[in-house]
């Protein structure tokens, strides 16, 4: 038989955000810390996250269901691009001095990968931008992509449709500078109509993920058989080696950086 919830006190562990503050900065925080509550309010607090979570689950079956029938239904002038960040290649040797091994001497390569779809192809188009720049934001955003829609453009001159696809990182694809990108550089291609769409959280990897999880992997295979990956440069240059499926394209520092210029130029003069 079920006990009502009442007031007796209880202790439970759980995750909650803290803000610390260091070297004048503030940044949040994940820690596990104990806590003490009531039946009554524990139960109160699993009713209201229940209700969030059904909302949650509602909209990430819906946005799966109508991202199936988008891409199963894209007309001859549209086409679907699925793309996510993978998290940072950290650059190896195959064999390290101790002070390389476990120091801070790896440098880090960003991935951008993706799909693509378009009307008529039997098979999805997959593809890779690597990078020496960590940046992630609205600006390495659109550089990365610069190289995709160029192919987009030559290879399917009649999509003038595209509908982007990803997660909802705030500092990367869910912001304003990206909004910003979004109602210009499409339309720098010919490309007349662009919609973008953001998953729910954490559940807008898909397939881009399984593309920068096979790269990984290829690439430690090469390191393991007594090859070096120290850049990214290098990493760009092995795996196109491998005459792999999947598109790669090499992204310079120096162009994430001049086009940042670009972009505090037009908010200086929006701020104006």
């Amino acid at each position: 038989m079920l006990k009502t919830p009442g007031q007796e006190n209880i202790r439970l562990s759980q995750w909650m955000t803290e803000k610390i503050t260091k070297d004048e900065k503030v940044s949040t925080i994940t820690v596990k810390r104990e806590i003490t509550t009531t039946e009554d309010g524990l139960n109160t607090d699993f009713q209201e996250r229940l209700l969030h979570f059904r909302r949650h689950v509602f909209n990430i079956k819906w946005q799966f269901d109508a991202y199936r029938e988008l891409r199963r239904n894209l007309k001859h002038n549209e086409s679907l691009l699925h793309i996510d960040f993978s998290e940072n290649y950290s650059c190896k040797y195959s064999k390290e001095i101790q002070s390389v091994h476990f120091g801070s001497s790896h440098q880090q390569a960003s991935l951008q990968t993706g799909v693509l779809y378009t009307a008529g192809e039997q098979a999805p188009h997959t593809f890779c931008s690597i990078s020496p720049s960590r940046r992630h934001d609205p600006v390495a955003i659109w550089v990365h992509l610069d190289p995709v829609l160029k192919v987009v453009r030559e290879r399917h001159p009649q999509v003038s449709i595209l509908h982007f696809f990803s997660n909802r990182p705030a500092m990367q694809y869910r912001q304003k500078g990206n909004v910003f990108y979004l109602s210009t550089e499409p339309y720098k291609y010919g490309f007349k109509e662009i919609m973008w769409n953001l998953f729910e959280a954490s559940h807008g990897k898909g397939a881009p993920d399984g593309v920068g999880g096979a790269l990984k992997r290829s690439a430690d295979q090469i390191v393991a058989h007594g090859e070096y990956i120290p850049d990214a440069e290098s990493l760009y240059d092995k795996l196109k080696s491998l005459d792999t499926s999947v598109e790669l394209f090499f992204v310079p520092e120096r162009d994430i950086e001049s086009k940042t210029e670009v972009i505090h130029l037009h908010f200086y003069i929006l701020s104006i």
